[in-house]
């Protein structure tokens, strides 16, 4: 390790959540895919730790794809056909 490079800081998924626009099940699902950085240094079942700079790369993503949405969400109008008479009907 360089003598000159800070050590990274790492938090418990749960606090992670807390800190980011996103659920905790969303961030469980993108560990299980590999969308997100993260340790566990026990085996399967025990903490998972994500380093804090994570967060940072779910905003600068949410921020190139031009919208609130953050890392793996699907837009919000991407099912082809006909709106629903609730989404079309003014009140």
């Amino acid at each position: 390790m360089d003598l000159h490079q800070q050590p990274r800081e790492f938090v418990k998924l749960r606090d992670f959540a807390k800190l980011s626009p996103v659920s905790e099940s969303t961030i469980r699902r993108w560990v299980t895919a590999g969308k997100i950085e993260h340790i566990q240094p026990g085996n399967s079942g025990t903490t998972i730790l994500i380093p804090l700079d994570a967060l940072a790369r779910i905003d600068a993503a949410a921020s190139a794809q031009g919208t609130n949405q953050s890392l793996g969400a699907a837009p919000t109008n991407d099912i082809p056909g006909r709106l629903p008479k609730w989404k079309t009907t003014q009140h």
